[in-house]
């Protein structure tokens, strides 16, 4: 089976992946796992399994003649000095050998995204999900959970483009492919001439939004002791009190939600900006074209 799995998506994290799956999903010779990320390249416990275990993800699949995943973690493929909560040691790198030595035919399509939005975009998702504090600075967190790393494209790139030949690689911008609406088809329709199946067409799902935005408040209920998720993965939380933070979050009328809206200032992202300017620059000359940002 391993010669059936056609394509993989291996990021950008917060740079339109989900949108990208969810729409190559509806295929109907396209077969995207119920799990989106299988980590099974990145991630020690998934990865010590064995093939098996990453061929199982695909079992489902009714004889379509494509596979494909979709995990965005993939892309970071440099290991970095920052801690990475309680995942730090179950985090695999060199991601692209590892899954070149496995699926050296696969098709690779990459989704880029201002790195400093990108950045801001991780920081929200972390704090919602109650593993950064709302009540520090992005400034201060920034080196946590591959908020600023993650955004380090030409750093994990080098290793990719090393060990897959250009034409296995499709690089999307978010912000020229992605987000204008005009644009969806054009870039869904190069994506299906790039995996090699029939084109899908204009739908209504190429204009849908993808990832769920969380409340501001959930991210302060989340760091209350009896739903704190701030040392945990996702499968270790207490499902029912994710439930009820998710509850009183949604009750909450709009003026709360925006008296506690997260803020992210100037000095954020001047921060940023000065962090990610000198791998922006190899990046352009990596792809030999000019970047929207």
């Amino acid at each position: 089976m391993l010669d059936k799995i056609h394509f993989t998506i291996i990021g950008v994290q917060k740079g339109g992946t989900t949108w990208l799956s969810d729409i190559l999903s509806t295929h109907k010779d396209i077969h995207i796992p119920d799990r989106k990320e299988l980590h099974f390249y990145n991630q020690r416990p998934h990865y010590s399994q064995g093939v098996e275990w990453y061929l199982d993800n695909f079992k489902e699949h009714n004889d379509q003649a494509v596979l494909g995943e979709a995990t965005p973690n993939y892309m970071w493929n440099v290991a970095t000095p920052e801690e990475y909560a309680s995942e730090k040691d179950e985090l695999l790198f060199d991601v692209a050998p590892r899954m070149r030595a496995l699926i050296p035919h696969v098709k690779l399509i990459i989704c880029l995204r201002d790195p400093v939005e990108r950045a801001i975009s991780s920081y929200y998702h972390q704090v919602t999900r109650g593993r950064l504090s709302p009540l520090k600075t992005l400034r201060d967190q920034m080196h946590t959970h591959g908020i600023l790393s993650m955004s380090y494209y030409e750093q994990h790139l080098e290793t990719w483009f090393k060990e897959f030949p250009q034409e296995q690689f499709h690089v999307l911008v978010f912000e020229e492919d992605i987000r204008p609406d005009k644009n969806k088809l054009a870039t869904v329709d190069a994506v299906c001439d790039f995996i090699g199946v029939k084109r899908l067409g204009d739908q209504p799902i190429l204009y849908e939004r993808s990832n769920e935005k969380h409340d501001p408040l959930l991210a302060y209920i989340r760091q209350m002791p009896f739903v704190r998720f701030a040392n945990v993965t996702d499968e270790d939380r207490d499902p029912l009190a994710d439930r009820l933070a998710r509850a009183l979050s949604r009750r909450a009328p709009d003026w709360i939600q925006r008296m506690v809206e997260i803020k992210i200032t100037d000095e954020d992202r001047d921060a940023l900006r000065e962090a990610l300017q000198p791998d922006h620059d190899r990046l352009e000359s990596m792809l030999g074209r000019k970047l929207p940002w």
